[in-house]
């Protein structure tokens, strides 16, 4: 039997400097750099440096001074900016399979500081440097959870915002642990599919072979698909 069909209705994009804090999906109201209701822990206050070879971490957690300016994250990411879930194997989980959810900002390496400024003015994850390239990620749940609570407030304006909407369906049914079972894991891996790119062949084989058939899902509504 297939999955329920998702249908999400999203409003028009507010213009820069309107922001809104409309959940698109249960219609819960969030403030600013607020955390969801699962997400209740405090982050604790530190500054850690790593280095290793010819590659440097830099990681905070120190609460936002905001530099910058929002509007400028949110336009940083929608040139940038990418939502990503990754799938790998690991025989130890109920599955076979393990979902890592990930925020990335990746650019050349004359923009360091630029994307030190990003990760202070979110006050979490890291940036990596090596060789021409550098990079902004965020991958623990809290820390996701600070960065969706931005895009709620002051939302994409490019048809990435479909791509944030798909990431939002899957965090949150990461979050209630859906993964867990069956119908719920194969319901996230069927966004996965929508999400960048298609799964690659061998890894929707093993789904297939192992976990089952992929449900047919329709994707959250975006406003730049008019439908």
């Amino acid at each position: 039997m297939l999955a329920p069909i998702l249908i999400v209705h999203s409003k028009p994009s507010q213009t820069p400097g309107e922001g809104t804090n409309s959940h698109p999906f249960n219609g819960a109201q969030l403030k600013p750099h607020t955390q969801l209701k699962y997400l209740g822990a405090k982050l604790p206050r530190r500054n850690n440096f790593i280095e290793w070879g010819n590659k440097s971490s830099y990681h905070t957690f120190t609460h936002s001074g905001k530099t910058l300016n929002p509007w400028l994250v949110t336009g940083l990411t929608d040139a940038e900016g990418s939502f990503l879930v990754t799938i790998s194997q690991k025989p130890s989980r109920k599955y076979g399979l393990e979902l890592k959810l990930r925020f990335m900002v990746h650019m050349n390496i004359r923009e360091l500081e630029l994307l030190k400024s990003l990760r202070d003015f979110f006050g979490v994850g890291q940036v990596f440097s090596s060789g021409s390239s550098a990079r902004y990620e965020v991958s623990s749940k809290a820390d996701i959870n600070v960065i969706i609570n931005h895009f709620l407030v002051y939302p994409l304006q490019t048809s990435k915002k479909h791509m944030f909407y798909i990431f939002l369906t899957i965090f949150e049914m990461y979050c209630n642990k859906e993964h867990f079972h069956k119908e719920g894991l194969l319901k996230m891996l069927s966004y996965v599919n929508f999400l960048n790119n298609p799964l690659r062949g061998e890894t929707l084989s093993y789904i297939i072979n192992n976990v089952g058939l992929l449900p047919f899902l329709a994707l959250p509504r975006s406003p730049f698909l008019k439908v």
